[in-house]
């Protein structure tokens, strides 16, 4: 057996290179870089910005429909009555007797009414009469008439140019003086499904181009038909 062993050939075996099949190369080859971590990575980031635009267009959407629905209405004004009387023949220290209605038309929102100011002008550059009426409250979907007494005190300015054009109309037979009123009014909307929501405003109406003839020297009335809108001018 020891001499079968030596005489056989003895064979080489080729030691193999990591990397490397070529056996005359004894020099390793350098392996293919991983790209898969970068694209990863860019992928995790164009997902966050995709959900980040999703999320984005809903919500905007959601909040669309949210103000639509729960956006509080502007309240509307009426005129229903302006009576005059005790004109006094050396001044227009005279009592204004005018009635309104405010409507609330909103289905969720409450309204307070505060300050609320109103203002009689003669062809919109007289002021006659300024009153102050007190607060008050209109629930959803309802409205309320409310009654202004103006005057018993002197005029806001121009008292006596204002009677004497009056006095000149009522010469001439004009069958009609024009009178203006503006409402001024700070507006809280409540709304009665949350508590602690609330919006605040300022409201300007003005109800312009009203008729009214004198019929002596101490009343006079309304012509035209009521109620008269009064538009929202601010």
């Amino acid at each position: 057996m020891e001499s079968l062993a030596v005489g056989l050939p003895k064979i080489k075996v080729p030691q193999a290179h990591p990397g490397n099949s070529d056996e005359e190369d004894p020099q390793p080859r350098s392996s293919r870089p991983n790209i898969f971590p970068s694209c990863s990575i860019s992928k995790f980031i164009l997902t966050l910005a995709f959900i980040f635009l999703v999320s984005l267009t809903f919500g905007g959407i959601v909040f669309s429909l949210v103000w639509l629905t729960f956006k509080a209405e502007t309240p509307t004004l009426w005129l229903n009555s302006l009576s005059v009387s005790k004109t006094k023949s050396s001044t227009l220290t005279t009592k204004y007797d005018v009635g309104f209605t405010y409507n609330n038309p909103n289905r969720i929102w409450e309204m307070e009414f505060d300050h609320v100011e109103v203002y009689l002008f003669h062809e919109r550059t007289h002021c006659l009469a300024i009153t102050t009426m007190e607060r008050f409250h209109i629930g959803v979907k309802n409205e309320k008439c409310m009654n202004a007494s103006l005057g018993d005190g002197a005029p806001c300015f121009g008292g006596d140019s204002v009677l004497e054009e009056i006095k000149q109309a009522e010469r001439k037979n004009e069958t009609a003086v024009n009178f203006n009123i503006f409402v001024t009014a700070k507006l809280t909307f409540e709304c009665s499904l949350w508590l602690l929501w609330k919006q605040n405003g300022i409201f300007i109406f003005s109800c312009s181009d009203i008729k009214f003839s004198f019929a002596n020297a101490t009343a006079g009335r309304f012509i035209g038909g009521v109620p008269k809108m009064c538009k929202r001018v601010w």
